[in-house]
């Protein structure tokens, strides 16, 4: 399903592989429960059986530049709902909404884990559905926004510095939050959600709270809107 709206839209391809394994375990196994068949058989054709049990050829599986490309990309806010194109048809039992978390702008990243978290949304009712999806609001994104670079340390991503100054306050800075126990990790919340009552709000509503490894990186959205109520 593909969302095109205002500039305020997403589009970023997903591309994965997979791993496939070849018959040489299932083969291995059957022949182990065969026991002194197996002797026969090899003994009898040994060249048959170094053919069959041998593995397949080693093929390329890094990642292609098209791939790269579109995982290591910038999605872009769709900041109100916009209605998709449906292809097909939808059950018309099917009412709800969709709302996932996970890294959306990976320009000056490193790694998988690094993109700044972006929480997407579909909603779908009476056979129609839209979509949107907003930025986490975090102190480690805001900075990267007003600066250009990555700021904060991310996963394996290490804030951009410039000569041998900006490489000796980069170190200076991780040795104080080392020694005073208070390091400054990322608050990019960008792996889970996990949706929270409201505390002292109106009878049975609700708000998503996305979280990650960090003690910082725990923020509570609000799951029609997907503002980004506070950090907690």
């Amino acid at each position: 399903m593909r969302i095109a709206g205002s500039s305020c839209t997403r589009q970023k391809d997903v591309a994965s592989t997979k791993s496939c394994r070849g018959p040489t375990t299932i083969r291995s196994a059957c022949c182990r429960l065969r026991g002194s068949v197996r002797s026969k058989v090899v003994r009898a054709q040994p060249q048959a059986a170094a053919t069959t049990m041998a593995p397949a050829a080693a093929t390329n599986q890094m990642p292609s530049d098209a791939a790269r490309k579109a995982m290591f990309g910038v999605g872009t806010e769709q900041c109100t709902e916009v209605e998709a194109n449906i292809v097909g048809q939808l059950p018309s039992w099917l009412n709800g909404a969709l709302i996932v978390n996970g890294g959306g702008d990976y320009s000056h990243m490193n790694h998988m884990f690094d993109g700044y978290a972006l929480v997407a949304k579909v909603k779908v009712a009476g056979g129609r559905a839209w979509g949107s999806q907003r930025y986490l609001d975090s102190k480690a994104y805001r900075a990267y926004k007003k600066e250009g670079r990555v700021v904060i340390r991310e996963f394996d991503t290490r804030p951009e510095v410039s000569g041998w100054w900006g490489e000796a306050k980069e170190l200076i800075t991780q040795l104080i939050g080392l020694v005073t126990q208070n390091p400054d990790f990322t608050d990019n919340a960008s792996v889970s959600l996990q949706q929270v009552k409201q505390l002292g709000g109106r009878s049975g509503s609700k708000l998503l709270l996305a979280m990650s490894e960090t003690p910082a990186a725990s923020y509570l959205l609000d799951p029609e809107t997907l503002d980004t109520v506070q950090q907690v």
